[in-house]
């Protein structure tokens, strides 16, 4: 009997210690300092990745209405189609069918841009912290291969098309127009 009461009390001293010290690992301020370093650690060498990826790339900036982006150096070709710069087209050119992005300025806001497009799915997203709506027009969203982008600061929309290439990258959104777009910010 004495054997099995050591035996209980030991269950027992594990089955509340164990606990109690699990908790106080949680709460400790020194337990969680240690999570935010190894969490924001891995944060930022993402960040890094994702900046080292780009760090070589072209930047277009448009000074009358204010906004810039980056592209690739290598095998991608922009037109500026207007002299006022309301008219842009980058064009990837090492594809038989090229993807490419087109950006252009009108006035208004969104929802008069969309007054008069049908059959579309509309989506808010947000691009180094800038509110968008992301549409996908007439297809399933899983598999289409065009998006449309639209931002609106100042009684302007810069609406952003772009497609990519079917070929071998149909239902997936091509990398290097993603990281196009995700680069987009307003410089006034």
């Amino acid at each position: 009997m004495n054997k099995h009461f050591k035996l209980l009390i030991i269950i027992l001293a594990v089955a509340v210690i164990v606990p109690q010290i699990t908790l106080a690992a949680w709460w400790n301020p020194f337990s969680w300092g240690m999570w935010n370093r190894i969490f924001h650690s891995q944060k930022q060498t993402q960040q890094q990745s994702k900046t080292s990826d780009i760090a070589d790339w072209k930047t277009y900036t448009n000074t009358q209405y204010g906004f810039e982006f980056k592209y690739p150096a290598d095998g991608w070709k922009l037109l500026v189609d207007t002299p006022r710069g309301d008219f842009l087209h980058l064009t990837q050119v090492s594809t038989i069918d090229e993807s490419h992005v087109q950006l252009y300025i009108q006035s208004g806001n969104v929802d008069s841009w969309l007054s008069n497009k049908a059959n579309h799915t509309r989506e808010t997203v947000y691009i180094n912290g800038l509110r968008a709506e992301k549409f996908y027009f007439g297809r399933d969203p899983k598999t289409d291969t065009s998006l449309t982008y639209v931002f609106e600061k100042n009684n302007l929309v810069y609406v952003i098309n772009t497609a990519f290439a079917i070929g071998n990258k149909y239902g997936t959104f091509d990398t290097d127009i993603s990281k196009i777009i995700s680069t987009f910010k307003f410089t006034k």
